[in-house]
């Protein structure tokens, strides 16, 4: 079966994401809950919310622009943070969509770890419905055009693939 360069690039984001203690407990996770595709989208469609106080990270990896001979392609990362009202408020004092944010832009801005250097474009925040909030982040990075030389340059990894097929 033939993976796509974007399906490696959301495998890894997921990977990252899930493996970050400071994420996992301000979404509040359990001792050996798996979250992918729970609490940790892949996609931006937003599920029906439940009531209970909850908060998501759902993304989105886009190609606006192919170009330098098309050999890199422009990346353009979309987060979207949702949390229940309920549950704003955190034990270390900040409000979690807020820390949630910051740990995402720190994980992120500048990082290499999905192509050459990320940089956070905008960062908003709005309201979805009377209990829900969330934030957008928007990210860009320049990566090569396509999966072998990807591959090759140890951009990307089927690691993180097979990790996020298994729970992690």
């Amino acid at each position: 079966m033939y993976i796509s360069d974007k399906v490696m690039f959301k495998a890894r984001i997921a990977s990252m994401i899930c493996a970050n203690k400071d994420i996992m407990s301000l979404l509040e996770v359990e001792e050996g809950e798996t979250i992918y595709y729970k609490r940790v989208l892949p996609y931006l469609y937003v599920p029906i919310l439940p009531q209970e106080a909850h908060s998501y990270i759902a993304f989105e990896v886009d190609t606006p622009s192919i170009r330098y001979n098309e050999a890199f392609k422009d990346w353009r990362t979309t987060f979207k943070l949702i949390c229940h009202r309920d549950s704003l408020e955190t034990k270390y004092g900040g409000n979690r969509l807020d820390m949630i944010e910051g740990v995402l832009t720190r994980m992120f801005t500048w990082s290499i770890k999905l192509g050459f250097e990320m940089k956070l474009r905008s960062a908003n925040s709005y309201v979805l419905s009377e209990a829900y909030y969330y934030t957008d982040l928007l990210f860009d990075t320049l990566r090569y055009n396509n999966l072998d030389c990807g591959l090759k340059h140890g951009l990307l990894d089927f690691g993180d693939l097979k990790d996020i097929v298994n729970g992690v």
